[in-house]
């Protein structure tokens, strides 16, 4: 599953897969940035769509420099090929 490879090669641990809902759910943990994200897989008739929400922890001082969401969603989609 090309959802599942992008989470490994973008360093998240604790990849949890629900076949029978289509979700995958990973959590990530460096020094600058702490969260999750939560993928959802929906088929339609000319492809799949994709529905993705990041969750990460905003109280430190390295938030104020760039939001962690945004690190945790470029970690995602730099590896979704």
């Amino acid at each position: 599953m090309k959802c599942k490879v992008a989470l490994e090669n973008g360093g998240f641990k604790k990849i949890e897969t629900n076949d029978s809902l289509n979700q995958l759910t990973a959590k990530f943990n460096n020094f600058f940035v702490i969260g999750s994200i939560d993928i959802g897989l929906a088929k339609r008739d000319h492809g799949v769509d994709l529905s993705l929400k990041s969750t990460a922890n905003a109280d430190n001082i390295f938030a104020l420099f760039s939001s962690p969401n945004d690190k945790i969603m470029k970690l995602f989609t730099d590896n979704f090929k």
